[in-house]
């Protein structure tokens, strides 16, 4: 506990604005993800974040897609 008898978080934001595990130094999207589908993410894949609010890690809110899928969803709108 810390100050006040407050949870100290263990995570920071890294300069992008996503969660970073202060004992991995991993992205917590990620890790929340591969425990989500069973399996680490692959180097041609990517998180997306459904309410696209990077501080937003639940694991109903992320969906993991191929690098190129995440990237046309973006561009044309439809993520």
């Amino acid at each position: 506990m810390g100050l006040f008898g407050t949870k100290k978080r263990t995570f920071h934001y890294n300069k992008s604005g996503y969660p970073v595990s202060n004992k991995t130094g991993k992205l917590i999207h990620r890790q929340v993800a591969s425990k989500k589908i069973g399996r680490p993410i692959k180097k041609n894949e990517e998180v997306h974040h459904n309410d696209r609010n990077p501080k937003n890690f639940r694991k109903s809110n992320l969906r993991v897609m191929k690098k190129r899928t995440h990237k046309k969803g973006h561009r044309q709108g439809w993520l």
